[in-house]
């Protein structure tokens, strides 16, 4: 399998709010640095079509895709911005993103 060009993630325990959350650790696919995903709880891909979602492959890896009808029926394509389709990934579980909080911007703004 190719090696996938995205935000890399990491799910971060929230105990007492209920959410699912996962931090953005490596900038990628139109997140930041620090953005926290709140995640639904997983389902199966057939209930997630054209939903972005936080993806984790048997391989280990954890990617941000877009979950796409395949050309088999029960086959799905994982599809990201900027990096190449993942048409027969074998996924582990599925995770709907539900809100991006969005981390503070470092202030741009110059002296002159």
């Amino acid at each position: 399998m190719p090696a996938i060009q995205s935000a890399a993630v990491r799910l971060v325990a929230a105990p007492h709010s209920g959410l699912t959350l996962a931090q953005v650790l490596t900038a990628g696919a139109g997140f930041l640095d620090g953005d926290l995903l709140v995640l639904d709880p997983p389902a199966p891909l057939a209930e997630l079509l054209n939903e972005e979602c936080l993806v984790t492959l048997r391989d280990g890896q954890t990617v941000i895709r877009w979950i796409w009808r395949g050309v088999e029926p029960g086959q799905f394509i994982l599809a990201g911005e900027g990096v190449a389709d993942l048409p027969a990934a074998e996924v582990v579980s599925c995770r709907r993103i539900a809100e991006v909080r969005r981390a503070a911007l470092p202030d741009r703004r110059r002296a002159y």
